[in-house]
């Protein structure tokens, strides 16, 4: 196996002669590469992302190695770590497991053979995770895509917010710099879903913020129950979900927060709140500027950091966009619609700020001659 396609191996210590031991024994089947201290390691891991397993010394000036392991993971969650010590004590080895993720540690002193097999057992580790994130990618992603499509194309009014919602959650969570975000980001994606089950003119109201009739009132209230049924059916879901039901009003206050998982899932329905809330105000007309300042105002018993994170969505600033008028055949998928699409008889078919998708652009030409008054209102990024 030549060196370009051999395994790499992050080995980070103090110690130079440690490195070079290291690197000898390891060196004759992996790609090793040594790196003095973990300010280096980290300088490593942000030019390296195809480094496949981490192995770190506890004692180390500057960063121990729990503090260089915990950064390592947020930096490269699907790189496998191990830590070499020569510490016996409880507490380090619970610290290291709770702040880094720590797959397995190696006492020092180590024999060959030893540490062979363990880089060998923490690459198949590294292959099982990368297994599993291309499940979440591929599988996961793709029927929950299924579904959205099935909303674009039965309402897409609902899927316009739902378009919307997620470019504010994603805003927030770049401002929170939170790497661990599909489930957040997914949640959001899907918070209008219900939705499909409500009548056009019903959705038209609540897009309008109309009054609704009692009858009217009882089917939004049954929009979170329906979304969940809808997913239910989903495997590996159960982190979306949870998100999904502390994101309505009071939901979160009834949230878990005792260790660090039901920590996110907590964090991640108030960001989605947030989402949907910022949309819910820019939908009745506020700027982004003003619905950011009101919700900061509210609260509403969201994390200081979280409020804070709340920022104008750069992705849609006017400088990166041109308006333009275009008929329906020259309709392209990435345009956004800078006013309201609405047929001959009043019925509102995608909302302002709209991401026009193929199949929005297949549904639109079904339509009967006449039903769309063009030329239609939108917005065509620059091109660099």
């Amino acid at each position: 196996m030549t060196e370009l396609h051999r395994p790499k191996i992050l080995c980070v210590d103090d110690e130079p002669d440690l490195l070079e031991g290291i690197s000898l024994t390891l060196g004759r089947r992996f790609n090793v590469i040594e790196c003095n201290g973990g300010v280096a390691g980290l300088q490593m891991l942000t030019r390296d992302k195809s480094i496949q397993v981490i192995i770190s010394d506890m004692r180390m000036p500057q960063m121990t190695g729990v503090e260089f392991l915990a950064a390592a993971r947020d930096m490269a969650p699907q790189a496998t770590r191990m830590l070499l010590t020569g510490q016996a004590d409880l507490p380090s080895i619970i610290e290291a497991i709770n702040k880094g993720h720590i797959y397995r540690f190696i006492s020092k002193p180590c024999s060959p053979t030893h540490l062979v097999n363990a880089v060998e057992d923490a690459l198949v580790q590294h292959n099982l995770v990368t297994a599993e994130h291309v499940l979440l990618e591929q599988t996961l992603q793709g029927s929950v895509k299924a579904l959205m499509d099935v909303l674009a194309l039965t309402n897409p009014v609902s899927f316009g917010r739902a378009q919307r919602v997620r470019r504010h959650a994603s805003t927030i969570l770049d401002g929170l710099m939170l790497r661990e975000r599909w489930q957040i980001e997914m949640a959001a994606s899907v918070s209008q879903l219900g939705y499909v089950a409500l009548p056009p003119e019903v959705a038209d109201k609540i897009y309008s913020d109309e009054h609704l009739e009692a009858h009217e009132q009882a089917m939004l209230d049954k929009v979170p129950e329906i979304t969940r049924k809808l997913l239910e059916p989903i495997p590996r879901l159960e982190g979306v979900l949870s998100i999904l039901d502390g994101s309505h009003p009071r939901g979160f206050d009834s949230m878990p927060s005792l260790t660090s998982g039901d920590l996110y899932l907590r964090r991640g329905a108030q960001i989605v709140r947030m989402a949907i809330e910022q949309e819910r105000l820019e939908s009745k007309g506020c700027s982004q500027h003003l619905a950011i300042t009101t919700l900061r105002n509210q609260g509403l018993g969201i994390d200081a950091d979280i409020l804070e994170a709340l920022k104008p969505d750069s992705s849609t600033e006017e400088t990166q966009w041109e308006p333009r008028e275009v008929g329906l055949a020259a309709l392209r998928s990435g345009m956004l619609l800078a006013e309201d699409i609405k047929a001959s008889n009043g019925t509102l078919l995608a909302a302002r700020g709209y991401e026009i998708t193929s199949s929005f652009i297949e549904r639109a030409r079904n339509f009967p001659r006449g039903t769309l008054k063009e030329p239609l209102h939108v917005l065509v990024r620059h091109e660099a």
